[in-house]
């Protein structure tokens, strides 16, 4: 096999290393996939937050809708009914932040900062302030998003630990079932359409192996 250029040897190992970070034959069981999950979306707050401390002022870069994950339904594709067919709904659930995989999103160094030096405090307790903190989870991979308090609910994730109640979430599996991952976006199950990654997506390659292991799950039905 020959290359005419970097790029589509690039490509080739692209496409191959996809291929080969398939969960179909992991054996791994539903809860196991939900930890892969949520280690992974650590993975990624973590970096939010190591981006903006490494910045003079702010990164709103790393900010990100819960209908731009995968594919960037807020601006790219508006004209999909992402809403129609990922179902929101009531619930009530308890987010562990030691553990749990809540996507936050610290954009201002000062705040940051500051609230990172009120948690080293002795014998400070965070708590849950339902002024300011919201969280909405993200079916079938038992991940959060935060909507508000993202530089307490980072410090609650990374240094003093706490609990975060929620009251809403919202179900993935359509968006799961109509897509294929491949090395330069997606493809629709139907029609073969082309559809691109978006750019949070591109910049957390953590976002990948999420999405795999979502397949997988709604194949469990979980």
């Amino acid at each position: 096999m020959s290359f005419h250029n970097r790029e589509d040897l690039k490509m080739f190992i692209r496409k191959k290393t996809l291929e080969s970070r398939t969960f179909s034959e992991s054996n791994l069981t539903v809860p196991e996939m939900k930890l892969l999950c949520a280690q992974l979306t650590r993975t990624i707050s973590l970096r939010n937050g190591i981006n903006v401390l490494s910045h003079k002022l702010h990164t709103p870069v790393s900010f990100c809708r819960v209908d731009q994950i995968f594919v960037d339904f807020y601006t790219e594709y508006r004209q999909y009914p992402f809403y129609k067919k990922c179902i929101s709904k009531e619930c009530f659930y308890k987010v562990d932040l030691q553990k749990d995989g809540v996507l936050t999103f610290p954009w201002h160094k000062d705040r940051l900062v500051h609230f990172m030096k009120i948690t080293h405090e002795t014998n400070f307790n965070w708590k849950y302030d339902n002024l300011n903190h919201k969280i909405i989870c993200i079916k079938p991979f038992d991940i959060y998003i935060v909507i508000g308090g993202n530089h307490s609910i980072f410090c609650g994730m990374f240094i003093t630990g706490g609990y975060l109640p929620g009251t809403g979430e919202i179900d993935y599996s359509p968006i799961l079932r109509e897509l294929i991952l491949t090395p330069k976006g997606f493809k629709t199950v139907e029609g073969n359409q082309f559809v691109k990654k978006s750019f949070f997506m591109k910049q957390n390659p953590e976002t990948e192996d999420i999405f795999l292991l979502g397949k997988e799950l709604i194949k469990n039905n979980k």
